[in-house]
Parts: C-alpha cells; structure tokens; sequence
C-alpha cells in the first residue's frame, strides 16, 4: 500500500516541533489577554477623581439640556407634555425622571410650573413679534429680542426642574433639526409667505434657528 504524505496548511506548520502543552501565547496573539496587559498599563481614579468626573458630566448635561430648554417650540413641546401628566393622560414617570420624589409634591409642583410657563411663553410671544416687525426701529428690536433671550432661559431652567425624560427632549431636537433645513430650503427657494408661517410656529428666523442649533450641538459634545 501506497502512503501519501499531506502537508499541513500553512497556519498549523510547526517545523517539526510538536506544540507543548501549557505553553503560553505572546499577549499579541491572544486578544483578551492583550486587552488586560493594556488596561493594567492605564492609571485607575481613585475615588474623589471619579465623583468629579461625574459631576462634571453631569453639570455638562444640564447645560446641553438648558441650552435645549430655551427654544419657544421645545417650551410648547413641554407645555403640552406636563399638560397631559397633570390630567393624567401620560404616566408620571413615563414622562418624567422623579429621582425618589414624593409623587403628590411633584404633582403640586407641576401645576405650578404650568401657570408660570403659560405666561412666559404669552409675553415671549409677544416679545418676538416685536422683534421681528419691520415696522418697529431697530434699538426697540433688538432690546425685545435680548429680553426674549432672557425670558426663555428663565423658562428653560423652570422646565428644567420638572426634569422631563432626555429621550424626549431628544425626540424633539430631531423635529427641529428637519425643521431647520426646512426652513432652510424655503428660504432658498423665495417662499416667503410659507416662511414667513414657519418662522411664527417655530418663534425662529432661520439664522436665530441655526444659532439655537450649533450652540446645542455644542453643549451636546461637551458630554458625549
């Protein structure tokens, strides 16, 4: 009988020399042992370090989410949820982060934060109008639009203590965002009259919009 030699594929070749049992891999070969040599190599935070970092991710949140907050549609948006919550359409903790809270006291303070929002976003609308109006000189334009400036982040840090789920906050800032190149495009185009509708429903120009937009984007990279 005939006996035919094979040869090994090239990654089992061993040139003549058998593997020994318990032998150890190079960490480069083995990939999980590479990754624990790597992070043993990486200095640990000790636990002061660790509680700063995550109070500065955290106060960087806030900030993104205030930033977020300051927008008369986004206010709207909120208006509209915390509105449902109190007539207990939507679950209290489907819309809002309670952290523990007493649940009476959160209800209390809802309804609160609904009478004050209500007026801020009245007069804010009023103060856009201002604004914007060809027909008003320009200091009193600019004076209405730095106080409307003022009013809605006095608004946004209100909302704020509400604590409203970021998932929806985040649901919004998508809707704007399309909005924006909306926008965007009707200007393009010289649809003025359909603009000029879009920039009362949002209480946004297209330049106040993509400003509101790049400092959010901003505050969003701050913590992500």
């Amino acid at each position: 009988m005939q006996v035919v030699q094979v040869d090994a594929p090239a990654g089992l070749r061993t040139n003549g020399a058998a593997p020994r049992c318990g032998a150890r891999a190079s960490p480069a070969a083995d990939p999980v042992r590479l990754y624990l040599v790597q992070m043993r190599e990486l200095p640990v935070l000790d636990r002061q370090t660790e509680l700063e970092v995550a109070q500065e991710m955290e106060r960087a949140r806030r900030i993104w989410r205030r930033t977020l907050l300051a927008s008369d549609w986004i206010l709207s948006r909120c208006e509209r949820l915390l509105l449902r919550v109190s007539r207990g359409q939507i679950r209290l903790d489907h819309a809002l982060q309670l952290y523990g809270e007493d649940r009476d006291a959160v209800r209390l303070r809802l309804h609160c934060t609904l009478e004050t929002l209500g007026g801020m976003r009245r007069r804010s609308r009023r103060l856009f109008e201002t604004a914007i109006s060809p027909r008003i000189p320009v200091y009193r334009r600019r004076q209405a639009w730095k106080q409307l400036l003022r009013l809605r982040r006095r608004a946004a840090r209100l909302v704020e203590e509400m604590g409203i789920r970021s998932r929806r906050l985040r649901q919004w800032l998508e809707r704007m965002q399309r909005a924006a190149q909306y926008m965007d495009a009707l200007a393009a185009q010289g649809e003025r009259q359909r603009l000029a509708r879009l920039v009362r429903r949002l209480q946004e120009t297209p330049r106040t919009l993509g400003r509101w937009l790049a400092a959010v984007q901003s505050r969003q990279a701050a913590f992500e």
